[in-house]
């Protein structure tokens, strides 16, 4: 099993958002990209220090929206505290983040109506319906949404990847949820069913 060596953070200049920093003197690889869901104990990259390579995970003071990787080249040395990831609030994905699922037509074999759209795991991994197991589901089959509105996470690896609401309707009804809690996705498979409006 491969080593683990957590990340520090400190506070941003906006608020709400925390700079991921370099826990000691190395090199960063394997970055993950703007737009990606990071939870506390994720993976946000490799580390590696003198031929050993670690996993360098989030702290549990910080959580969010990769806005910005602030390290380039390829496996860069970084130095202690230097920044490395620029994390913002959820809610900040809708602006920052490209598609993070597929939104398209389904067909009544699939459980879709005419006129309504199916949104599709961008991936395969676990689907999550909550941020975590204390916190309320981000929707419930009846809810009404907004654009840049998460429906849930479908997780790879400890990268947390939100599925958000992209539709071209300024609001849409969640009318089916087809998957459920911590259940395991295909790529493409239909996650949920929206009534837009």
């Amino acid at each position: 099993m491969m080593d683990e060596r957590r990340a520090l953070s400190r506070a941003g200049e906006e608020a709400g958002v925390r700079v991921l920093l370099a826990p000691t003197v190395g090199r960063y690889l394997d970055a993950p990209p703007p737009g990606t869901y990071l939870a506390p104990g994720a993976r946000a990259g490799l580390f590696r220090v003198l031929r050993k390579t670690a996993r360098l995970v989030v702290p549990p003071d910080c959580s969010g929206i990769v806005r910005e990787v602030l390290v380039t080249g390829r496996a860069p040395a970084v130095e202690y505290r230097q920044p490395l990831l620029l994390i913002g609030r959820s809610a900040d994905l809708a602006d920052l983040a490209p598609e993070a699922a597929v939104v398209e037509a389904g067909g009544p074999e699939e459980g879709v109506p005419e006129g309504a759209v199916a949104v599709r795991s961008p991936t395969d991994g676990i689907f999550y319906r909550r941020p975590s197991p204390e916190d309320p589901a981000y929707v419930e089959e009846g809810a009404l949404v907004e654009p840049g509105k998460v429906l849930g996470l479908v997780e790879v690896m400890k990268c947390f990847n939100q599925i958000v609401w992209r539709g071209d309707a300024a609001r849409a009804k969640v009318t089916r949820i087809l998957c459920r809690d911590s259940g395991e996705v295909r790529l493409g498979q239909v996650l949920f069913v929206l009534e837009p409006l």
